[in-house]
């Protein structure tokens, strides 16, 4: 095969011939404007090489896409023909190019709408070469500052799109490469930039105490460089991380903060964001009217800005409210509406909450064995993202509809991993709550020292934040407690 290859390559000119090294940087298909950019062409002059390689058959051609590429043999030829300088050039070449595309996608994405589908459908389609790109800046970060510039921007510029499109791992390789070359051009913004999606990639993890973290140092910089922007953004996720922890009127104090700011300097999806966090905060303390209000604000605002991920989410909260309120059939219109967006936009976070509050629905109707499907898929989406906040839930759940079917032992295998989960990764109100329940389950297999220890936890939680049945609980607790005692004496 190579005599073949070399037999053709043989025949091209030396133009051509470098011309067709310099594709072999592709590490799969790609369209014409990129073979300009790595050409270093400034127009479509010489555009008809592709023709000519393709006649020789050294390139692929897919009319349907109109996109090119190299057999892998091709490719591995070509390389072995490269010349130092060339390896730099090309490659500088190419990731400076995806850079650009990476951020045509953000942006498409950010005028919401069929933009927005176009913006991820072109993300999707040059996924391959925007993390060939990114790899490369990232290896040469330090050599010299062109590549530096180019590591840090990468994930900056793409956040919104490689939210939606990269597990939080590969977020957090991205952000921390991209961390240390905006250190070391001394840009202090887009540090504070990389520490706040950081801790946007620790809290989709769970990890709350590291996302705080990089929130608060995020915080200290903006506020240095007074960017306002940055400073409303960290706050709302001060807000986000203090209302997992089970501090909602923390949560509040920090969305209000940002709402005054998105509003003051004219930030329309800021604005959004802070009422529909406003909105889950209330909905924590159970002010689900006062929620829907919130929600229903951001949903406005989502439309439009045609935030297609922030229109989901809003209207899976809209739901979960309707359900509060004694609702199932309103909020299971909510919800489809949710799952519907998700799965147009490739949101896995979105279609596995959409999911699983769909099995919440039916469970309040009855309907604990169609509300198990959900739940166990909704599990599984989660499991396979790595969202231990979720996971946690969705077993929880799972062990509630056991418990509606009588199934005491499965609710309690299935309510201890979602507990353990709470507690590893410090959700405090979780921690709370799920401890009053899973309470009641060992109290009704009269299993009560146990009963007593967990609604302790619960009751713990609700005085501190001045839960209206904190008192109430806290006497229920006591009676436990005592027939625990009894228990005891009389097994002894």
């Amino acid at each position: 095969m190579e005599a073949v290859l070399q037999a053709s390559y043989a025949l091209l000119t030396e133009e051509l011939q470098e011309k067709w090294r310099y594709l072999a940087v592709f590490p799969g298909d790609f369209d014409s404007l990129a073979a300009r950019a790595v050409w270093g062409l400034v127009d479509d002059a010489d555009m008809a090489a592709l023709d000519e390689l393709y006649a020789y058959s050294l390139v692929e051609y897919d009319p349907a896409s109109n996109r090119w590429r190299l057999h892998d043999l091709c490719r591995d030829f070509a390389k072995s023909r490269w010349s130092g300088g060339e390896v730099q050039e090309t490659a500088w070449r190419h990731a400076r190019h995806y850079c650009q595309v990476l951020d045509q996608a953000n942006n498409l994405y950010k005028q919401g709408g069929r933009e927005m589908l176009k913006g991820l459908k072109l993300y999707d389609q040059e996924a391959h070469n925007i993390s060939s790109g990114q790899a490369w800046a990232t290896e040469q970060t330090g050599a010299n500052k062109e590549a530096s510039q180019l590591c840090s921007a990468y994930p900056i510029i793409g956040a919104y799109v490689l939210f939606l499109r990269l597990h939080p791992y590969q977020r957090i390789a991205w952000q921390e490469q991209g961390l240390v070359s905006a250190r070391l051009l001394g840009d202090r913004k887009t540090e504070s930039y990389h520490l706040g999606n950081l801790g946007n990639a620790w809290l989709n993890l769970s990890n709350l105490q590291e996302a705080i973290k990089y929130f608060e140092q995020a915080l200290l910089i903006q506020r240095e460089l007074g960017d306002r922007l940055g400073e409303s953004n960290s706050l709302g996720n001060l807000g986000i991380a203090s209302r997992d922890l089970g501090e909602p009127r923390n949560a509040i104090k920090y969305h209000e903060q940002h709402l005054a700011i998105a509003r003051e300097i004219g930030d329309r999806r800021g604005e959004g964001n802070a009422l529909g966090n406003l909105g889950l905060a209330w909905a924590d303390l159970n002010e689900q009217n006062k929620a829907i209000e919130y929600f229903e604000k951001h949903l406005v605002i989502a439309r439009e800005i045609g935030d297609r991920h922030g229109e989901g989410e809003d209207l899976g909260n809209i739901g979960s409210a309707w359900r509060g309120l004694g609702k199932p059939y309103k909020a299971i219109e909510y919800h489809e509406q949710h799952l519907a967006i998700a799965r147009e936009i490739g949101d896995r976070t979105g279609e596995g909450l959409a999911l699983g509050n769909l099995g919440n629905a039916w469970a309040d109707l009855g309907e604990s064995l169609k509300s198990i499907e959900f739940y166990e898929q909704a599990l599984a989406i989660h499991r396979e993202i790595g969202s231990r906040h979720n996971e946690a839930i969705w077993n929880w759940n799972i062990g509630n509809a056991w418990r509606n079917l009588n199934e005491l032992s499965k609710t309690i295998e299935y309510q201890e991993q979602a507990l353990a989960i709470a507690k590893e990764i410090g959700i405090r109100r979780l921690d709370g709550i799920w401890s009053w329940y899973l309470g009641l389950a060992y109290e009704k297999l009269g299993k009560l020292e146990r009963a007593a220890e967990l609604m302790h936890v619960c009751v713990d939680y609700e005085r501190s934040i001045g839960h209206p049945d904190a008192e109430k609980d806290a006497a229920y607790m006591e009676q436990v407690r005592c027939k625990a005692g009894e228990q005891s004496l009389k097994g002894n």
